[in-house]
Protein backbone atom coordinates (compact mmCIF):
# COMPACT_ATOMS: atom_id res chain seq x y z
CA UNK A 1 0.00 0.00 0.00
CA UNK A 2 1.56 3.33 -0.65
CA UNK A 3 1.92 5.96 1.89
CA UNK A 4 -0.22 9.02 1.84
CA UNK A 5 0.62 12.49 2.93
CA UNK A 6 -3.18 13.35 3.62
CA UNK A 7 -5.40 11.83 5.73
CA UNK A 8 -9.53 11.14 5.31
CA UNK A 9 -9.40 13.22 8.93
CA UNK A 10 -7.19 16.26 7.09
CA UNK A 11 -10.17 15.77 4.04
CA UNK A 12 -13.29 16.15 6.68
CA UNK A 13 -11.65 19.06 7.93
CA UNK A 14 -10.64 20.94 4.61
CA UNK A 15 -14.16 20.16 3.54
CA UNK A 16 -15.69 21.46 6.67
CA UNK A 17 -14.10 25.32 6.73
CA UNK A 18 -15.59 24.98 2.67
CA UNK A 19 -19.28 24.51 4.26
CA UNK A 20 -19.25 20.69 3.15
CA UNK A 21 -19.46 17.98 6.01
CA UNK A 22 -18.67 14.73 4.51
CA UNK A 23 -17.91 11.36 6.38
CA UNK A 24 -14.68 9.71 7.17
CA UNK A 25 -15.44 7.25 4.70
CA UNK A 26 -16.89 9.80 1.66
CA UNK A 27 -13.17 11.15 2.43
CA UNK A 28 -11.35 8.40 2.08
CA UNK A 29 -12.93 7.71 -1.43
CA UNK A 30 -12.43 11.45 -2.14
CA UNK A 31 -8.46 10.38 -1.23
CA UNK A 32 -8.71 7.34 -3.23
CA UNK A 33 -10.28 8.99 -6.56
CA UNK A 34 -7.53 12.37 -6.31
CA UNK A 35 -4.73 9.56 -6.11
CA UNK A 36 -6.18 7.57 -8.95
CA UNK A 37 -6.54 10.95 -10.83
CA UNK A 38 -3.55 12.01 -10.26
CA UNK A 39 -1.47 8.89 -11.21
CA UNK A 40 -3.62 8.56 -14.36
CA UNK A 41 -2.32 12.42 -15.28
CA UNK A 42 1.14 11.80 -14.36
CA UNK A 43 1.13 8.74 -16.59
CA UNK A 44 -0.84 10.62 -18.98
CA UNK A 45 1.74 13.54 -18.85
CA UNK A 46 5.22 11.23 -19.35
CA UNK A 47 3.38 9.23 -22.09
CA UNK A 48 3.11 12.54 -24.20
CA UNK A 49 6.88 13.53 -23.39
CA UNK A 50 8.13 10.27 -24.58
CA UNK A 51 9.68 10.74 -27.98
CA UNK A 52 7.50 9.10 -30.73
CA UNK A 53 8.98 6.38 -33.39
CA UNK A 54 7.71 6.24 -36.48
Amino acid sequence: MEKREVTPEEVVELMKKEGEIITIEQAQLVLDFMYKFARITLEVLLDENRPKHE
